[in-house]
C-alpha cells in the first residue's frame, strides 16, 4: 500500500475532520520529538567534539578545508553507542558504517 493510499485509508477512517487532525497533529508531534531528541544527541556529541580538538566546528570546518589540520584519522572518527561511524566532518553525507567498536 503506497503513502498516498495510506492517507486516502486515514482520512476515510475518520469522518470527523477535526477528529483527524488531533490524530495527525499527535502523529506529528512524535515525530517532531524524535526529531528533537536526535538533534539534542547531535548537539552534544558536537560540543563533545569541539572540546576534544580546542576549537568550534566552524573554525574546524575551515581549517581543515584549508588543508592546515592534516588527515588524522581522529578527524574522520565520531563514536556513537556501541558503533562507530567513520564521517567526513565537512560532508556528513560522506558516511561508512564499520564494525569495529
Amino acid at each position: 500500500m503506497s503513502v498516498i493510499e495510506k492517507l486516502d485509508l486515514l482520512k476515510d477512517s475518520y469522518a470527523d475532520e477535526a477528529e483527524l487532525d488531533r490524530v495527525l497533529a499527535r502523529l506529528l508531534e512524535v515525530v517532531l520529538n524524535q526529531h528533537r531528541l536526535r538533534l539534542a544527541r547531535y548537539e552534544q556529541e558536537l560540543r563533545g567534539f569541539e572540546a576534544r580538538f580546542g576549537m568550534a566546528s566552524t573554525a574546524f570546518a575551515a581549517r581543515f578545508g584549508a588543508g592546515e589540520l592534516g588527515d588524522d584519522l581522529d578527524y574522520f572518527i565520531i563514536c556513537t553507542g556501541s558503533q562507530r561511524q567513520t564521517s567526513c566532518p565537512l560532508k556528513p553525507s560522506h558516511s561508512v558504517r564499520c564494525s569495529q567498536s
